[in-house]
């Protein structure tokens, strides 16, 4: 018998005991929410996609979204924009749901089981990697509204999904030292190592719109100054007593900076330096700096066998990923799937 037999069964058994008059309105105050109940418990179970012989439906769907809709909801954005995201979550979220059942599928068809003490195991690594004693693992699931049979439930299919895919993809996947190596010579500016330039800069501004005097003295400024830093004096002095930039003070101190920090026109200029050189005035929207390099610090090249385990689990991502589309696609290629708007 239906929800909607039994509640008619019931709306007409009282409606024969209750006092003439009032009928009619008790039958409205009392039963109109379990009229309601029944329509809702009716949408909330509606089929969404059939996949074989397993159905999606729009509950699977509503647990999956959830949490992220009420994210959405608190997140302000316009009806239109709301409306959308909400679209696009609920397609993602129908064919996460159909890949599920299609790799349950193929469990049951490999005879795949997960034993109580698998998921047991599973418990034991969650709870270790959050501090987690048993109480404080029930508060947190119960956070998310979901009890302890449930949070098993779905680390059996975790489990069995895992399995499935260790078979089908994992078992498939093998990355070779040649791999690695490759790899590592085709990056290699990943595993140079990295150049730092210590600078110094004075900086002499230049009058937006000067008379040939001012300019004449902006040019006696800064052959004073290379003068007397080719004459021995010290550049952080020099950035003292004729510096206008922030840093004078500091003896033009700007800091450590690779190649590819600095804008081109100073990069070309600082990179044939060695420690102790100075570059010629450059024009910048300042003004014109001189640059000095202090120090030049040069790290290492990161050698292979120190990236090795780490190069090799990239490339294993990168296979596992590529290889369990595919194995995904051809899962939804063979199955009859069937969207129900």
């Amino acid at each position: 018998m239906t929800y909607r037999h039994l509640f008619s069964r019931i709306r007409y058994a009282s409606l024969r005991s209750l006092p003439g008059g009032l009928s009619l309105v008790l039958m409205l105050l009392v039963f109109h929410p379990v009229i309601s109940l029944a329509e809702q418990t009716e949408v909330v179970d509606r089929i969404v996609a059939v996949v074989n012989d397993d159905i999606v439906v729009l509950q699977d769907i509503d647990k999956l979204l959830g949490p992220m809709k009420s994210e959405i909801l608190k997140a302000g954005y316009s009806p239109e924009q709301m409306n959308n995201m909400l679209s696009k979550m609920r397609q993602q979220a129908i064919d996460q749901l159909i890949n599920e059942k299609l790799i349950k599928q193929a469990a049951i068809e490999y005879e795949l089981t997960v034993e109580h003490a698998e998921i047991d195991e599973s418990i034991e690594r969650i709870k270790e990697g959050n501090n987690f004693t048993d109480e404080q693992l029930e508060a947190a699931l119960k956070e998310q509204n979901m009890t302890i049979e449930t949070f098993r439930s779905q680390l059996l299919d975790q489990i069995l999904t895992s399995k499935l895919e260790n078979i089908e993809v994992g078992s498939r996947i093998v990355i070779t030292k040649e791999d690695v190596t490759e790899y590592y010579n085709q990056h290699a500016d990943e595993y140079l190592g990295e150049k730092t330039y210590h600078l110094k800069n004075i900086l002499i501004k230049t009058p937006q719109t000067g008379s040939d005097a001012e300019k004449e003295a902006v040019d006696n400024k800064i052959q004073l100054i290379q003068s007397k830093f080719n004459a021995g004096k010290s550049f952080g002095s020099l950035a003292k007593q004729y510096s206008e930039s922030p840093f004078a003070g500091e003896g033009g101190e700007l800091g450590k900076f690779r190649l590819n920090d600095l804008s081109p026109n100073l990069k070309a200029a600082v990179e044939p330096l060695s420690p102790g050189e100075v570059t010629p005035p450059l024009a910048t929207s300042e003004g014109y700096q001189i640059l000095y390099v202090d120090e030049i610090i040069q790290k290492p090249d990161t050698p292979l066998e120190s990236v090795y385990d780490e190069i090799e689990n990239k490339l294993y991502e990168e296979q596992y990923n590529a290889k369990k589309k595919a194995w995904t696609e051809k899962l939804r290629k063979d199955a009859h799937i069937r969207i129900i708007e």
